[in-house]
């Protein structure tokens, strides 16, 4: 409902999209990213079975390097969306401004 009554105010559906472009897409990779790394060294660790030779305290050190690297990733995601909405309403406030001819 967020989505539907802010696209009415703005006038355009895809305004989000638009504007935030790639970055929606890294935010999202890199967040389910940090998830699937934390959360498979917690499978490792819950469910390790002593009688086999995979010891899940070998596994952490990769499992976090793969959780770190991801949510290095949504933190580049969200700045560049941060720039990138910015940039918009810069560019909104630019637009009215010269409309209203006080550039």
């Amino acid at each position: 409902r967020i989505h539907a009554r802010a696209a009415a105010c703005l006038g355009d559906r895809r305004v989000f999209s638009r504007v935030v472009g790639g970055s929606w897409p890294l935010l999202t990779g890199g967040t389910f990213g940090v998830g699937l790394g934390l959360g498979l060294c917690s499978f490792l660790v819950v469910f390790d079975d002593p009688g086999d030779e995979l010891e899940p305290v070998q596994a952490i050190g990769a499992c976090y390097l793969v959780a770190a690297c991801c949510q290095f990733l949504a933190g580049a995601a969200m700045l560049r969306a941060n720039a990138q909405i910015r940039a918009h309403f810069d560019a909104a406030v630019l637009a009215a401004r010269k409309a209203r001819g006080s550039a």
